[in-house]
């Protein structure tokens, strides 16, 4: 499949021109841009989206966009579901989310910056978070639970159960129907082995468990937590 290079804000600016700002895993960089300078951002945003030859503007100053960008660009706008997957440690984050509209799938990598937009197979995003699982290390196999505490605040958590945090991966599915997140699935390497971190009701209290996940644990719940948006 062909790939695209955007900037985050190439990006957004396109997906503005077919009809929505509000994108999924992605941070709106123009919230950022005062209400006076947004026209100048514009602008420029669209000059060099006309010097890589992804628009173009007619005699009569009216813009058209590439049509095999147009076609991505209309997947993420129009999509049904995202499963936004993030890794983040090193002082550097990594976010690759995919979103689905009927039976097409678009992927967007982002690191630094620039994203990189492509499409793929449904049948794909599975195999291609795996792989990123797969790069885990620590791993650990005990299903004890490590911590249970009826708060959020997870670097409190961490410090108090002295628990230092090497990479952390995200895996999000949102239903932009309902506008929810459905399900999550958030491990952390740390000195203590891979973890997992679960919320869960109990009473009228949100309790947040951590716990020592496996590998083949975490694989299986990517599949169940992939499988409820097929």
């Amino acid at each position: 499949m062909e790939q695209y290079q955007l900037t985050i804000k190439e990006f957004i600016y396109l997906c503005i021109r077919v009809g929505s700002g509000k994108i999924y895993g992605i941070k709106d960089e123009f919230k950022t841009v005062q209400r006076e300078n947004l026209s100048a951002e514009f602008s420029a945003v669209q000059k060099t989206l006309m010097q890589k030859k992804y628009l173009r503007m007619d005699f009569d100053g009216n813009v058209t966009i590439k049509k095999n960008i147009l076609d991505l660009i209309n997947i993420c706008v129009a999509c049904e579901r995202a499963v936004l997957f993030t890794v983040s440690g090193d002082d550097k984050s990594v976010k690759r989310n995919f979103y689905f509209q009927k039976d097409k799938v678009l992927s967007v990598t982002c690191e630094n910056g620039v994203c990189l937009l492509e499409q793929v197979s449904g049948e794909c995003v599975k195999s291609i978070l795996e792989t990123e699982l797969i790069k885990t290390k620590n791993n650990s196999y005990d299903e004890e639970s490590i911590i249970s505490a009826k708060h959020r605040d997870i670097p409190k958590l961490m410090k108090e159960n002295n628990i230092r945090k090497y990479r952390c991966y995200s895996i999000v599915v949102v239903d932009k129907a309902q506008k929810t997140k459905v399900k999550n699935l958030l491990l952390m390497e740390t000195n203590k082995g891979l973890l997992s971190v679960d919320d869960r009701i109990e009473g009228l209290n949100n309790v947040m468990d951590i716990r020592n996940c496996s590998l083949a644990k975490a694989k299986i719940v990517l599949r169940k937590l992939l499988e409820s948006e097929s």
